[in-house]
């Protein structure tokens, strides 16, 4: 079963948790909810849609600003009207092959009536369609929001819905909470939203967007983020599009580091209602600390600070104005970098072979507790190398090269730089 979890998501239970439209008034006014409650059995091939509240989009006409705090996204209009999106979800997941959602109400009306006609018009629909799809929206069946305001112009909020229909408010808040299963594929798209998300056996694929995510443990991950945070326990592959992002995990087994591809899925419109194809594309400006991992590949980064406590094998490919900080490398690194600082607090005393090929970089090389190891200087250029005392001097049959020896060769490891304008210190 493969599920598509578009705008929010829930463990399988999905926590929409509070999306609330507000247009103030003198006095507060009396408030009126009802619950709305669906379940439906689903089987393994059925493909999951998830959309919360975050998913409808915003039009109307008047004067708008925003302010992205940590407790809310607000949106304010006119003299008198915001729009407040409560951001904290939760994503539980469980056992039952049943998808099953729960919805609350609360609406405070124009006047002191309750809102019955607005309450009726409201509908949760659960069906799969002829292509084994099931679209569950947080909000049901509400289109998009509205507001209108202007010197002239009362303020108003307006829920339109999928009939056409609209209807005015000064307060709306929804709560909905979605149980899905625990085993099935997950396809998660989070807007100006925080989301929990517990342990899942499956494979997530994520659209993050100026929101965060702290997961569990994870299958396989494939992810864009922008202006977002995504932290993980645990994961097993993780295949990344990141521009100005946080991405987090304690223990992770391969890192691919993609740009402009290798994430197949872009998000429908946003909640403004906007697409812009240039924004669908991987960029860098992000920060990546991992504590346990075994291989990282990067395609390609730009101002990127990679902070990590333990790794096997890395490859750059390409790499400008990105540091890196290491803690133990365990195997091999190839660093392709420009303009950018590299430290490996400590070589492993097994390691094969680290490489440089860098222009307008400083690296720093731990080798304090590396017996064995063989250095290779191949064609550096306005470099400034001092081999420490411990490095014998080897001959070279390359009048460019010079090769340096720590203990045994037969057991060594190999160091090769090729670099232009850089400070090298072996330590």
């Amino acid at each position: 079963m493969k599920i598509n979890i578009i705008g929010l998501a829930p463990k399988w239970i999905f926590c929409f948790n509070v999306f609330t439209l507000l247009a103030f008034s003198p006095c507060s006014g009396q408030e009126f909810s009802r619950t709305y409650t669906k379940e439906l059995k689903v089987s393994p091939e059925t493909i999951l849609r998830i959309k919360g509240p975050t998913a409808s989009w915003f039009s109307g006409s008047g004067t708008l600003s925003t302010r992205n705090a940590r407790e809310g996204y607000f949106e304010r209009v006119g003299r008198s009207t915001s729009i407040t999106l409560i951001k904290d979800f939760q994503i539980y997941t469980w056992d039952k092959p049943v998808v099953k959602q729960v919805v609350e109400v609360t609406v405070q009306p124009l006047d002191d009536r309750p809102p019955v006609a607005l309450f009726d018009a409201l509908q949760m629909k659960l069906q799969e369609n002829a292509a084994g799809i099931l679209d569950v929206r947080g909000n049901m069946n509400i289109k998009s929001w509205g507001y209108k305001n202007g010197f002239f112009v009362k303020d108003r909020m307006i829920a339109y819905l999928m009939d056409g229909s609209s209807y005015d408010f000064k307060k709306l808040t929804i709560k909905a909470s979605v149980y899905i299963p625990r085993s099935n594929n997950v396809e998660l798209q989070v807007n100006y939203l925080h989301v929990s998300l517990g342990d899942l056996d499956g494979a997530l694929k994520l659209f993050l967007l100026r929101g965060e995510l702290d997961a569990g443990h994870i299958g396989d991950v494939r992810a864009k983020l922008e202006s977002a945070k995504l932290r993980l326990k645990q994961a097993n592959h993780v295949d990344l599009v990141a521009k100005a992002a946080l991405f987090e995990a304690e223990e992770v087994h391969t890192l691919d580091i993609q740009y402009g591809h290798g994430v197949h899925f872009v998000p429908d419109r946003d909640m403004f209602g906007r697409y812009d194809a240039k924004k669908q594309v991987g960029y860098s400006l992000s920060k990546y600390i991992i504590g346990r991992i075994e291989r990282i590949k990067i395609d390609a980064t730009v101002n990127d600070q990679f902070t990590i406590k333990d790794i096997d094998q890395l490859d750059v490919k390409s790499s400008k104005f990105s540091n890196y900080f290491i803690r133990q490398l365990q195997e091999r690194a190839d660093f392709n970098c420009t303009s950018g600082d590299v430290t490996i607090q400590q070589l492993s005393a097994g390691f094969a072979d680290l490489s440089f090929n860098n222009q307008t970089s400083t690296i720093t090389v731990g080798t304090a507790n590396t017996e064995n190891y063989l250095v290779e200087m191949n064609e550096n250029t306005f470099t400034e190398f001092v081999p420490p005392s411990s490095l014998q001097e080897l001959s070279s049959d390359r009048p460019t090269q010079q090769r340096y020896l720590n203990g045994s060769h037969g057991e060594a490891g190999t160091i090769r730089f090729t670099c232009e304008n850089c400070k090298i210190s072996l330590k």
